[in-house]
């Protein structure tokens, strides 16, 4: 029998959930592990050349023909660290927004944040463009969690945690991404492997940051507490009221046509 495509990004808030699939042969886990980026996960699993993807949660919200997996997320309650909006303006005054425009999930909170909590709807440009100038940048990733940890640069004199900003909007966790199937039924024992993996994974928290600190060029404590005191890994209730306002309010400001219902995979095997 064929086994199923798990597709997964390697970034550093990922690590607890695929660190112990990372550590085992691929002969023995029950699927093939295919890395890429979040953007590339979503578009393999939408052109159905893998079957199950850890992707951004706006790309699930667009894809009517996607199911949950239960008990998964990259999710974060108050601050996050690492998804920044960096400015020498007062937010206020802000026009224009340098985004990378891949960051899709990330891009769509920040309009709901600038819009909802601010007031004011300032033009992205593509910071991937040459040459483009604005008044403020998106930072995702290494780069926010390097300045988020005490080594802002000093020209900037305004930024934003979007995490904890949606915290002030909403008072919800918000949900960065989830893992999605093209089915509606998945195996019980790729559920059992993967869910396996994420509770040992949380255990390898203290080696992941001594490992993986250095490439986001941050201290190995500031890794730990990223991964153990900022990120959650759960999709429960809060996280899954934290994702449907986040649809709602995605809808409301034009990112997102529809909303659509949050259905979940069914086991196979399991009676219903």
């Amino acid at each position: 029998m064929k086994k199923l495509k798990f597709g997964c990004h390697s970034f550093l808030n990922a690590r607890p959930l695929i660190q112990h699939l990372l550590n085992i042969k691929p002969e023995n886990l029950p699927f093939e592990i295919v890395l890429g980026t979040p953007a590339e996960i979503a578009g393999e699993l939408s052109k159905g050349k893998i079957d199950i993807g850890f992707i951004p949660s706006i790309e699930f919200l667009r894809n009517q023909n996607l199911f949950l997996l239960p008990g998964f997320s990259i999710s974060s309650f108050k601050e996050v660290m690492s998804v920044l909006l960096l400015t020498d303006k007062k937010i206020e005054k802000i026009k224009t927004v340098q985004v990378d425009e891949r960051s899709r999930t990330s891009v769509i909170l920040l309009r709901i944040i600038l819009e909802k909590q601010y007031g004011i709807k300032p033009k992205l440009v593509d910071a991937v463009k040459k040459n483009s100038i604005a008044d403020a940048r998106l930072l995702i990733g290494d780069e926010a969690l390097h300045i988020s940890y005490g080594k802002r640069e000093e020209d900037n004199k305004y930024y934003l945690d979007l995490s904890y900003e949606w915290y002030k909007l909403t008072k919800l966790p918000f949900v960065f991404a989830v893992i999605a199937s093209r089915g509606k039924i998945v195996p019980k024992e790729v559920l059992d492997f993967l869910d396996e993996s994420k509770k040992k994974g949380m255990k390898l928290i203290g080696e992941i940051a001594g490992k993986e600190h250095k490439s986001c060029a941050i201290r190995e404590s500031e890794a730990y507490d990223y991964l153990s005191k900022k990120i959650i890994y759960s999709l429960r209730k809060k996280e899954l009221q934290g994702f449907q306002k986040f649809q709602q309010l995605a809808v409301e400001i034009g990112g997102l046509k529809e909303k659509r219902e949050l259905i979940y995979i069914k086991p196979q095997g399991a009676m219903g």
